[in-house]
Formats: C-alpha cells, structure tokens, sequence
C-alpha cells in the first residue's frame, strides 16, 4: 500500500463533522498513510457544502425556535434540487442525536432552563451542538492532515461567526481577483483534462456529470480563455484525479465517482 494519501471532500467531512463510524473509519484512515495532503480545493467544497448546510441548518433552529419547525422546513427542502441539504442536515441532526441519548433529557433542560416546552428545548439543544460541530470542524480542517497542498489563493478562510444569533459564514465561496487561481493550473494539464473529458463522458449522466463535462468541454476547447469560479467548481471530482501526485492514492468515500477519473490518469482509489 502506498503510504500518500490525497484527501478527498467527503472523508474531511466525515472526520471533522460526522460521528460514531463515519468518524471513527475516517480518522482510522487517514492514520495508514505516513503522509496526508489535504488540498486547498477539499477545503472549498467542504465550505461551499457540509459546513454551509450545517450553518443553515443552525439558523433555521435559532430563527424559528422549533425543532418541529426546523424538520417541516426540511420537508419541503426534500421536494427541491436543494434536496442534497436535507441529506446533510439529517446526519448533522442523527450526530446531535447520539449526543443527547447519551445525556438524557434532564441534562439538556439543565443546559437551557429558558425552554418553555420540549419543542423550544430541543430547538436550542440541537442548535447549540451543530454550532459547536461548525466552530470546532472549521479550526480544525488544517490540522487533520500532515499538509494542506496546492493553496488557492482566491478563497477565503474566513472563520464562521455568530451575529444576532445565527451562524454568518461570508464570503462562501471564492473571490478571485481577475480568474480562478487554478487556472495556471488548468492550462499547463491540457493533455490530462482531455483524458479526464473522454473518461467523464463514459460515466451515467447525472447534474453533476453534465457540469463537470461542460467544464472540461470549455477547458479543453478554448484553454486561453477566462477560467470562472464556475467552471472551477463544476469540475468537482475531476480536480483531485488532476491533482493528486502520482505516487498518492486518492482517499474518498465515494469510489464509484472518483474511480474512472483516476484510472484514466493512471491513479488509484481508496476509501476508509
């Protein structure tokens, strides 16, 4: 087994956010390799994703003062191409849960007195726990890895901050100045995004593979033109067969995914 591993999204997420095995196979992982890198790029999506839908799923907490109301909001949220964030903030409300059958109800009615009925506690238990879950996750993500690698200069690391009650996590995503920061990056890996462009259109066809295809489309046909946050972002999974070193193997969850982009590249996949 090679002893570099390259650290995908998902598995940051499940060490830093996740409890019980999610965490525990993440963590244990991550401790095979004599060296983790953790590129900047993982910090991203981990911002733009879990740690904003964790955010939202706080603010909705403080806001209505439900957990009834928060989970109605989630219903109506599942029947949305935002569907994706009720995923998220059920495995955030299912790590709280584990936390609160551990502590027993009395225990949470003696951290918030100020609860008027089991609803309004619940409420400000659960609200509570995830913001503590986003604080420590986001101190944390540069420590969990040997190294953080490949930096992007265009994204902002921000700490998440409490005001007025709810969870602000500004700016979100990137803010280049002029293009992308990768997109040096990109151009110098033309021969490579093509092989990564006809691996790609061998997969099913998702929203997500039709975004990544295009972006390989317009990094492949017209390389000297603007690279946009967009175009970035959309290649997704791509990013980290592109830019996993050769020696390293890609640790991720999702290997159904991960996989083909690697194998045409000549990499390799692992997961917890």
């Amino acid at each position: 087994m090679t002893e570099i591993a390259f650290v995908e999204t998902t598995v940051l997420a499940d060490a830093l956010l996740k409890r019980g095995v999610r965490r525990k196979a993440a963590r244990a992982a991550l401790a095979r390799y004599t060296r983790t890198l953790l590129p900047a790029y993982a910090i991203r999506e981990f911002r733009v994703g879990p740690l904003y839908n964790y955010c939202w799923l706080h603010n909705k907490l403080a806001s209505s003062g439900s957990y009834a109301a928060a989970l109605d909001a989630l219903h109506s949220l599942s029947m949305t191409p935002r569907r994706y964030r009720v995923a998220t903030a059920l495995e955030a409300l299912t790590a709280v849960a584990a936390r609160f059958g551990k502590e027993g109800f009395e225990a949470a009615q003696a951290k918030h007195p100020e609860a008027q009925n089991s609803d309004a506690l619940l409420a400000n238990y659960y609200r509570t726990a995830v913001r503590s879950l986003v604080l420590c996750a986001w101190a944390s993500r540069r420590k969990l890895t040997t190294d953080v690698v490949v930096p992007l200069a265009c994204l902002p690391e921000t700490a998440p901050r409490l005001r007025r009650g709810l969870l602000e996590l500004e700016p979100r995503d990137c803010r280049p100045i002029g293009e992308c920061s990768m997109a040096g990056e990109f151009r110098r890996r033309k021969k490579e995004l093509a092989l990564l462009r006809t691996a790609n259109e061998k997969l099913p066809e998702t929203g997500e593979q039709k975004r990544r295809g295009k972006a390989l489309r317009a990094l492949t046909r017209t390389p000297k033109r603007e690279v946009t946050p967009v175009v970035c972002r959309n290649l997704g999974d791509a990013v980290f067969s592109l830019l996993a070193p050769a020696k390293a193997v890609i640790l991720t969850t999702n290997r159904r995914d991960h996989e083909p982009l690697a194998a045409a590249l000549g990499k390799s996949v692992e997961t917890p």
